[in-house]
């Protein structure tokens, strides 16, 4: 998945299924967060796009984060050091902080 949004393969839409520990989040407002993590095996960089309801827990820096969604683009960032990146973003459907197998 990672390789074929990168190179602008048409896969918008495509079912995913991400995890791992937020590197950083933008600040929660009333519809959702932004965050980005390195996920899965490979820790490749992912944006997590999550909009949640007024009872809905809200993701924090500190989980352990499974995220189910689908790929809805490319998300444009700044890195630690300066520089430009790009990653996919995902726009969550739901989500756990369980540890699967770990």
């Amino acid at each position: 998945m990672y390789d074929a949004c990168m190179a602008e393969d048409n896969i918008l839409g495509y079912s995913v299924h991400v995890w791992g520990f937020p590197l950083g989040m933008a600040e929660q407002a009333a519809s959702g967060t932004v965050i980005l993590g390195h996920f899965a095996d490979d820790s490749y960089p992912v944006c997590l796009l999550y909009r949640y309801a007024v009872d809905e827990p809200k993701m924090t820096g500190d989980d352990w984060v499974n995220a189910w969604g689908v790929v809805t683009g490319l998300f444009e960032y700044t890195d630690a050091n300066g520089n430009p990146a790009i990653c996919p973003q995902v726009e969550v459907v739901c989500w756990d902080n369980e540890q699967e197998g770990l």
